[in-house]
């Protein structure tokens, strides 16, 4: 039997979601300021990737707590993720690449030249990483609560699941005539949906909830397709060479087989909606 939010009858009660959501809304903001950091000082792979989630996981979530904080701060927050986003997307795109060498056993000369190529390209985008203003930060940190506030939340959190779950049914059945474009958005929507739960969920039943494991699945493997197709775009950055070319046939192969791993995972998506 469903209750309000289409999980289970254990599912929480409104006062707990909010609480929930509260706690790990004022976790995202506090670890975005270090992750900035040290993404503007060092750039290493794996800050310039988690400061990427987190600025997604917190767009989300003030995304649910939508008329918890001022329309103004909403946009400035937009404004400001996008352009974080922006500066970090060619580095993660070589990022990616370089760890997909590095899997494959080449030589170490090929890797240092994508190393090579992503350093310089993270020098130049380090400068357009602002910080975020204290004041925005401070406004967005503590969102009010009360029984009003936990009613709204409950049903605000059902619109954003109904917005997501229609858009994945619409698009799922095409969702390989899709444009480029149009393929970038579904897995928006998957991941947006993903986070949702995650956020929402008590930390004991993420592991066993269905539906969470199967947008996890999809999300993974379309990501997994889109990265290989990225991994081919660094290809013509990378000074041209035999070595290359024979690492050529070996990315076509993985990604015929990844491809036959989405059309599986949206399956399994599709028969968990319904």
């Amino acid at each position: 039997m469903a209750n309000w939010c289409g999980w289970p009858e254990t599912c929480v009660k409104p006062e707990r979601l909010l609480r929930r959501w509260r706690r790990r809304h004022a976790r995202l903001l506090t670890a975005l300021p270090d992750l900035l950091r040290r993404s503007r000082a060092r750039g290493e792979a794996e800050d310039v990737h988690q400061l990427r989630v987190i600025l997604r996981r917190l767009r989300l979530s003030v995304r649910l707590g939508k008329g918890a904080f001022a329309e103004e701060d909403v946009a400035r927050l937009r404004v400001w993720g996008a352009r974080i986003s922006q500066a970090t997307c060619p580095v993660r795109d070589f990022d990616i690449a370089v760890e997909w060498l590095q899997a494959g056993k080449v030589s170490p000369a090929l890797v240092q030249e994508c190393q090579k190529n992503r350093d310089s390209v993270w020098r130049r985008r380090r400068r357009l990483l602002p910080r975020m203003p204290a004041w925005l930060a401070a406004r967005l940190v503590r969102p009010p609560g009360g029984r009003k506030r936990s009613a709204w939340l409950v049903r605000r959190q059902r619109t954003l699941e109904n917005r997501y779950r229609e858009a994945i049914r619409r698009d799922l059945p095409r969702f390989f005539q899709l444009g480029e474009a149009g393929r970038h958005e579904f897995r928006r929507v998957v991941r947006w949906w993903r986070y949702l739960r995650e956020q929402c969920l008590p930390g004991r039943k993420l592991a066993r909830d269905g539906l969470l494991r199967r947008l996890l699945t999809a999300q993974e493997t379309l990501g997994t397709l889109q990265n290989l197709a990225l991994v081919e775009a660094r290809f013509q950055k990378l000074t041209p060479s035999a070595e290359l070319g024979e690492l050529r046939p070996l990315l076509a192969r993985q990604q015929k087989a990844q491809l036959v791993k989405a059309h599986a995972a949206l399956a399994g998506l599709k028969s968990r909606l319904g």
